[in-house]
């Protein structure tokens, strides 16, 4: 009797190793809040980001050069990615973001320990499973941050709704709506949650202190006030 063949595959190798993934992915959310007199990331940047050493940033810094993935501004010493390099920090975002609705939907875990999580399975996870955890979630256009999920072999991404703007950005006695919280700076995640910052949370803004703070009061006349950091994680919809 002949045997039954499985319908699945061998397991899809990686093309590209964890820290390289890393690396990429570092380089995409560095860049994601760039100062606007900067046009791409500086080595001491990917050293505290990464909280790694500028010897270890310099050699990587190199390989990833020769890989393609990363180019350097004529006469400067900062990169970005190159079309390469975005495709595959496009491919790492939909896995961490897939990913992370699949554990809050299926399991209770949730803020910093799931985005924690998601860190370590987005490398090992094979592009089968995730297509069918796509499904599985009825293929979302947005996560539950409001950012908008790369689709698979994309080549264009813009991370939030293009009508919206950074709270940093919003004017004093503006009221806003907020529709998504990056997770650029991780650290920062658990801090917005105890502050009550969530997707659909209306605040009016009372005052913005450049480089600073900024200073909202929620509809209770509850008083929040974020760093400019955790401000620029998040974007907001005003009327």
């Amino acid at each position: 009797m002949p045997t039954k063949k499985s319908k699945f595959h061998p397991k899809t190798q990686h093309q590209f190793n964890v820290t390289i993934e890393n690396y990429i992915k570092a380089i995409w959310n560095l860049s994601q809040s760039l100062p606007k007199d900067r046009r791409g990331i500086k080595n001491i940047d990917l050293s505290k980001h990464l909280n790694v050493t500028r010897a270890s940033i310099t050699g990587m810094v190199k390989k990833l050069l020769d890989k393609g993935l990363i180019s350097k501004h004529d006469m400067s010493p900062e990169i970005y990615l190159t079309p390469k390099g975005l495709e595959l920090a496009y491919d790492i975002l939909r896995k961490h973001r897939l990913i992370e609705m699949f554990l809050l939907r299926t399991l209770d875990i949730e803020g910093l320990e799931i985005h924690e999580e998601a860190e370590l399975l987005e490398h090992a996870i094979s592009p089968r499973l995730l297509d069918a955890i796509d499904a599985f979630l009825e293929f979302p256009k947005y996560d539950d941050s409001g950012l908008t999920i790369p689709r698979s072999g994309g080549r264009k991404h813009l991370d939030h709704n293009k009508d919206s703007i950074p709270l940093s950005a919003a004017n004093i006695e503006e009221m806003i709506t907020v529709v998504s919280i990056a997770d650029y700076n991780p650290s920062s995640l658990d801090g917005l949650k105890t502050k009550n910052i969530q997707i659909g949370a209306r605040f009016k803004v009372m005052d913005v202190s450049t480089d600073n703070f900024v200073h909202l009061q929620s509809n209770k006349k509850q008083s929040i006030v974020l760093s400019f950091d955790e401000a620029n994680l998040i974007r907001v919809a005003t009327p």
